[in-house]
């Protein structure tokens, strides 16, 4: 996976000194890092759902770190895009999202390892697809969105996402932008606990089977991605549903398992 991404165009091995050209805040807890090689060589291409690995040496820390950030937008830019979620409660997780957020700005430099993993948007399929993201978790679902609209597909192509509350919300008017883009778009977020209660949001509480029956069949594509819990809800309305387990395709961040089978398994944190 990684021999790939060295010897395509513009590969390198192991990591390279990428620049920060621009900081941008998505939500109260999300900020995205718009990233281009320090050497003025060009970015490789990726595959929608694929994640770059960011080193860095914080201050008053023995050793580097390491950390794993999906690619949020589509290829074709001129430069990777990654979307951070500050984890303000988790001890030792969050210090490297804290010292983005706090200490990383436009300008500055961050070791950079090429685009990898493995879940990735099927791009030959033709069937219903259904993006499902709770939280942070929207962030390679916004690569494969755009890239869908940028290949112009005709698909039925739904972006299903789940946020705290309309402050947690990244990337809305982004969303609403590209699925006007597609001829079958359609674009849906709701809130647990919403701070306007007559706001504007398609569904309230949790992601619930009378909400996705209507918009799910058996047939439609789903890839999901967010914390745990809201993975194994999914998982099971979905099953529920009557949708095929070859169509149900997650990730998650963190130490991973078989959402069914509970069993142990290695992916990215």
């Amino acid at each position: 996976m990684y021999d790939a991404a060295a010897n395509q165009e513009n590969g390198w091995v192991d990591f390279k000194d990428f620049t920060v050209v621009k900081k941008e805040q998505e939500s109260n807890v999300i900020t995205s890092f718009y990233l281009q090689p320090k050497d003025g060589s060009g970015v490789t291409t990726y595959e929608p759902g694929q994640y770059l690995t960011i080193r860095v040496k914080i201050p008053g820390e023995e050793y580097t770190l390491n950390r794993q950030y999906s690619l949020s937008c589509a290829p074709g830019h001129d430069y990777y895009r990654i979307s951070v979620k500050k984890e303000k409660d988790f001890d030792p997780n969050g210090k490297v999202s804290n010292y983005l957020h706090d200490h990383v700005n436009e300008g500055d430099t961050v070791e950079v390892s090429a685009p990898s993993g493995i879940f990735t948007l099927n791009m030959e399929e033709t069937a219903p697809i259904a993006l499902i993201s709770g939280g942070v978790g929207l962030t390679p679902m916004m690569s494969m969105l755009e890239t869908l609209a940028d290949t112009g597909s005709k698909r039925e192509i739904y972006f299903i996402h789940a946020a705290r509350n309309e402050e947690f919300h990244a990337f809305k008017d982004d969303v609403e932008e590209i699925t006007a883009r597609l001829e079958n778009g359609h674009a849906y977020y709701g809130y647990e606990k919403p701070l306007n209660a007559n706001g504007d949001h398609h569904f309230e509480g949790y992601l619930s089977k009378s909400f996705l029956e209507n918009i799910i069949n058996e047939e439609t594509i789903t890839y999901i991605c967010g914390p745990v819990p809201f993975l194994k809800n999914a998982v099971r309305i979905l099953t529920e549903l009557g949708v095929k387990d070859e169509n149900i395709r997650y990730e998650f961040f963190g130490p991973a398992m078989d959402l069914k089978a509970e069993e142990k398994e290695t992916v990215k944190a």
